[in-house]
């Protein structure tokens, strides 16, 4: 990995294979993000937060604790509203690059 440096010097890291692979295989699923139109990402967005609030609704009272917890990293707390829910999914899916333009 090489990380520019101003005064144009560069600063090569290495970086053990095992832990190389480790770090792609865990972020290879977002890669389909990357390429994604931002009508795409939404109509996306949508159907998965109506897909989880289905599955809340679904969910016996003893697994809706369980069933909220799915997905809070992604689409924040099952209390929130549609747009609030559609809103953090799609910064969740956003490269960040694009992300700190916001």
């Amino acid at each position: 990995m090489d990380i520019p440096l101003t005064g144009g010097s560069e600063v090569t890291v290495a970086i053990p294979l095992r832990i190389w692979k480790e770090m792609r295989q865990n972020t290879l699923y977002m890669e389909r993000y990357f390429d994604m139109s931002v009508e795409d990402l939404r109509t996306e967005a949508e159907k998965a937060v109506a897909e989880r609030l289905r599955r809340y609704e679904e969910a016996s009272e003893r697994a809706k604790p369980i069933t909220a917890l799915a997905g809070c990293l992604a689409f924040g707390d099952i209390d929130l509203s549609r747009a609030a829910q559609v809103h953090n999914y799609i910064k969740w899916h956003t490269p960040i690059a694009e992300a700190a333009s916001e």
